[in-house]
């Protein structure tokens, strides 16, 4: 499980949300392109990240920062 999704599911128990496809909805962005991003979080775009923000009550720069990492990668 990469990092973005972590931080995606762990927003989704905070709010309710209890599965992806309410994600979709709720945020605008479809259920194939949120698994996508699961797997392969570094194609996110920008409106994404905002739409997941709002709806989960998240810092768009955190969501933004596990855009970026790698699964198992640590930084300094």
């Amino acid at each position: 499980m990469t990092t973005f999704e972590q931080i995606i599911r762990i927003g989704m128990m905070r709010t309710g949300i209890s599965s992806v496809a309410r994600l979709a909805e709720r945020t605008g962005v479809s259920y194939a392109t949120i698994n996508r991003r699961f797997r392969s979080p570094q194609g996110c775009l920008a409106y994404e990240m905002e739409a997941f923000a709002d709806v989960l009550g998240l810092e768009i720069g955190e969501i933004a920062e596990s855009c970026r990492k790698k699964k198992g990668k640590k930084t300094a």
